[in-house]
């Protein structure tokens, strides 16, 4: 068998692949930069975005009252607490997988406070909905002719809202 010596070739820089990595196949500390570039990202991004948390509300359901808007609440206590917590644990498992360990739990932590509030909003509004209560965020207007006003008075006017009613249909 007799080997030979291909012909010289002209060099062709577009189909030389030198430096280039195939698809699937990073060099680990390129994977490592982009794992912290990404959680740089997604920090900056909850940093600027401030966390997205209801104004003054009351539970509104057509022809409810203060006590049982009270009663439905206490009773939503619990599920907006394990709510909060299955929050706070979703995000550093989320973390740890789109992040790895390290700056998974970093992650986590910065974010655990935001988290379980939030958590804890949509346990509450979770709940009261399956009791038949909707959240009925507060106009400027009605917040304001809450404040500085005696107990019977806020009272009245809190079960006017929560029965579905409105400012300006309060006699």
């Amino acid at each position: 068998m007799r080997f030979t010596q291909p012909a010289a070739a002209s060099y062709n820089p577009e189909a030389s692949d030198i430096g280039v990595i195939p698809l699937g196949k990073t060099a680990t500390g390129e994977r490592q930069v982009l794992k912290y570039f990404a959680l740089v990202c997604a920090m900056a991004l909850t940093a600027c975005s401030g966390p997205n948390w209801p104004g003054p509300s009351v539970p509104s359901q057509q022809g409810a009252n203060l006590q049982m808007a009270r009663m439905a609440f206490n009773a939503c206590v619990p599920d907006a607490h394990r709510a909060g917590q299955n929050a706070v644990v979703g995000s550093y498992v989320a973390g740890i997988l789109i992040l790895g360990v390290l700056p998974g739990v970093i992650g986590g932590a910065l974010s655990e406070d935001v988290s379980r509030t939030d958590g804890e909003y949509r346990g509450i509004d979770n709940c009261l909905a399956k009791r038949g209560f909707l959240r009925r965020d507060l106009t400027p207007a009605e917040y304001q002719a809450l404040q500085g006003k005696p107990r019977y008075e806020r009272e009245r006017i809190l079960n006017h809202l929560i029965g579905g009613g409105r400012l300006d249909g309060l006699s």
